[in-house]
């Protein structure tokens, strides 16, 4: 049994990782509180002793290291940055808010605790949601009421992840219609409902199947429905129909062919693109549909990205923009409703001008009137204060630490003004450099066996999709050549491979770059070497969507979920 192949030593990895994970939890829920390294390391050791006992296999210092240190990435994250509210006039007291039963909202958090997420993220995220709901009102009193609040959060911290736990929690407490505005391009929207599938409906929407008017749904045992409770031991907790698929976005069709009551008992949730069209196809058909019980039933929608385009632009006042009207429609369809804004960049939302022309609350605007919430910080998150911290007065180069690297061989290649017939011939030194150092990146994770996860390399250039088609043309070229030289000399004697400028520039880049990393040289080689093919380049805009052949690979994480995606992904706005 020692001399296990690298396939088993990975999948006891995994096992030791889940086990670990698992205990962690146990060991949080019984403690109260969130766990230290000291605790890690000691509940790693233990789950090692398991497997060196039952399978006679005995981890190496590198492999628990490796262990530890991933453990140590997700669940010892803190707050770095808390809670922050404030709270309009027309927010009610709802006393018994705490006494509800949290089916949903268990279950979801179950979910996060399996994929490591820090327990202390968890429970602020969580006091961000109560609050929302808080300050929206109880849900069992009598309509109409319209209820307006704004939650602001960093790029890339935790958004979406907070509005899911606010569909789980919405649906504890009521809410019967949730309709996500789940951004302006398709691709945003699929990226949405996916997340959506599986954090709050538990039904993996991809695989509906629509035939001739019918849809083939599929099981609930997807995501989040995995860790729900038998309730009675009889029946699994009722979760909310899916009102859209992944492949299928709001049309009166789809709706048929899902059979959709919305005057039933069970929540449905609609995630849209945030669309003139599929808006007002979506209001029209709930006005066709909904009885007078149904319009008294709450309903929450959920703008993600509330600051593109839904506030009103007009100049006059009583004129409003499409987007802003549906929406309007939308929130007025029903008796009960509340609107919740999620961005990153609230400028405009606080901005909404307030008119006194109307004493009537149905038609007001979408000033968040109600609540505005500033989500937590983990200690952990890299945003714009990490890549662009405040300059000392010696300039850009008094910090040789800062991630951003400065560079100016554009000039001559692509100007930063440039129209859409610029010439691409070659591709500068730095972009040739940030390609290599991807393909060491890629290797040197796979050595800590991240071999099944995704990685992309984001080239935005410019706006102009011509300029984006030749961008691209020149990076598969230049990859091609290097995938070339790589396989063919790579395991060659370091004298012999450094011939090749392509192959001395690889090795120099992992001195500047990861020098001081665990891994050798040589070993980091030898997986480029294997894995370099694996790494694609697309590109990512209209140009690409309107000549996209069936062979043609395109940007879908979800097809490659079990082996991962490793792409240079090239556009501009789309991107």
């Amino acid at each position: 049994m020692n001399n296990q192949n690298e396939e088993f030593r990975e999948k006891v990895f995994v096992l030791l990782l889940e086990m670990s994970n698992q205990k962690i939890t146990e060991k949080e829920e019984l403690k109260g509180e969130a766990v230290t390294r000291e605790d890690v390391e000691n509940i790693v050791d233990k789950s090692a002793e398991y497997f060196k006992k039952e399978y006679e296999l005995e981890l190496s210092p590198e492999e628990i290291g490796r262990a530890i240190a991933k453990l140590e990435t997700t669940r010892i994250v803190r707050v770095a940055e808390p809670l922050a509210s404030l709270k309009g006039s027309r927010v009610a007291p709802w006393p018994d808010y705490y006494e509800r039963e949290w089916n949903l909202w268990s279950s979801y958090k179950r979910q996060l605790q399996s994929q490591g997420r820090a327990q202390e993220i968890i429970s602020d995220n969580e006091k961000v949601i109560d609050e929302v709901l808080k300050m929206s009102g109880d849900t069992s009193n009598p309509g109409p009421w319209l209820r307006k609040g704004l939650v602001m959060g960093n790029v890339q911290s935790g958004k979406t992840m907070n509005f899911i736990g606010l569909i789980n929690k919405a649906v504890d407490v009521g809410y019967h219609i949730i309709i996500v505005l789940g951004g302006h391009l398709n691709e945003l929207r699929q990226q949405t409902q996916e997340r959506v599938d599986e954090g709050a409906i538990g039904q993996n929407t991809g695989d509906v199947l629509i035939k001739r008017g019918k849809a083939t749904i599929p099981q609930r045992n997807f995501g989040v429905a995995q860790f729900d409770v038998l309730s009675d031991r009889t029946s699994r907790t009722e979760r909310p129909h899916a009102g859209t698929t992944w492949t299928k976005d709001f049309s009166v069709t789809t709706a048929s062919s899902l059979a959709l009551n919305i005057n039933a008992s069970t929540p449905t949730v609609f995630v849209i693109k945030k669309n003139v069209r599929i808006m007002r196809n979506l209001h029209e058909w709930l006005e066709s549909k909904l009885n007078d019980v149904g319009r008294s039933l709450p309903m929450l929608l959920i703008d993600d990205e509330a600051d593109y385009a839904s506030i009103n632009t007009r100049l006059a006042q009583d004129e409003v923009a499409a987007t802003n009207e549906q929406i309007l429609n939308l929130l007025n369809t029903f008796q009960k409703r509340t609107y919740v804004g999620y961005t990153a960049t609230p400028f405009a939302n606080v901005f909404i001008p307030t008119y006194e022309r109307r004493a009537d609350e149905l038609r007001e605007d979408l000033f968040p009137a109600d609540f505005m919430l500033k989500m937590p910080l983990p200690d952990n998150y890299c945003g714009q204060d990490h890549f662009f911290p405040e300059w000392s007065d010696e300039g850009l180069e008094a910090d040789e630490s800062r991630p951003v690297r400065e560079i100016d061989d554009y000039l001559g290649w692509l100007e930063l003004k440039h129209k859409k017939d610029a010439e691409i011939e070659f591709l500068p030194q730095s972009l040739q450099d940030a390609i290599l150092v991807f393909t060491l990146v890629t290797a040197i994770r796979a050595l800590r066996g991240d071999q099944k996860v995704h990685n992309t390399m984001l080239v935005n250039v410019s706006r102009f999709n011509n300029v984006q088609e030749k961008v691209t043309l020149n990076i598969t070229q230049f990859v091609q050549e290097f995938s070339e030289k790589l396989r063919a000399f790579g395991a060659a004697p370091s004298q012999q491979r450094r011939r090749y400028p392509v192959l001395n520039r690889l090795e120099e880049l992992f001195e500047i770059e990861y020098g001081n990393c665990e891994f050798q040289y040589e070993d980091v080689l030898q997986v480029a070497i294997s894995s370099v093919e694996r790494i694609k380049t697309i590109m990512v805009n209209g140009l690409a969507s309107s000549r996209r052949q069936s062979e043609i690979l395109r940007l879908d994480y979800r097809a490659h979920s079990e082996e991962g995606l490793w792409v240079m992904a090239v556009g501009g706005q789309k991107l």
